[in-house]
């Protein structure tokens, strides 16, 4: 059984990481997204990377127009990208407590359209979207995230 999860979850990646109109080849065989395979008797859906929520990675040329919001008595750095589909969020220094839900509210008080953070694999550590991640990365020195968040406006 172990190995027809380990399969499945590597094929599942092949699949989840494909962009656009990518194809995925597995065991030799092409497949298109949308379409199915069946593998040591488990069957696997190709995933269409193009309507993929997954985050981006932060645009940097886009990050260098970010504004200072302020939501609740705390500020943010707010940037959103011409198409007003994506926005990169920052709480102004890790002293200010601040969660997921509160991120995406500086993103709505900035850019008025709908955009939310899920705690996702975040989950796994204890996380949810009221969690404090204030102190995410400080224990390792590692620089504060920039939270990209998919917009609908």
């Amino acid at each position: 059984m172990k190995s027809k999860i380990a399969v499945g979850l590597f094929a599942l990646a092949l699949a989840a990481g494909c962009g656009g109109n990518d194809n995925v080849v597995i065991d030799g065989k092409e497949y298109k997204p949308g379409e199915s395979f069946t593998r040591n008797g488990v069957t696997y859906t190709v995933a269409d990377g193009s309507k993929s929520k997954r985050p981006r990675p932060v645009d940097q040329d886009v990050w260098k127009t970010r504004e200072t919001v302020t939501y609740g008595q705390n500020d943010y750095y707010v940037a959103v990208n011409a198409d007003r589909t994506t926005a990169y969020v920052q709480a102004t220094s890790r002293d200010v407590p601040h969660s997921l839900n509160d991120l995406s509210a500086a993103v709505r008080e900035a850019t008025g359209c709908q955009g939310s953070l899920g705690a996702g694999a975040l989950v796994a550590l204890g996380i949810d979207n009221d969690t404090d991640i204030s102190q995410m990365g400080s224990a390792t020195g590692k620089p504060q995230k920039i939270w990209s968040v998919p917009l609908s406006c």
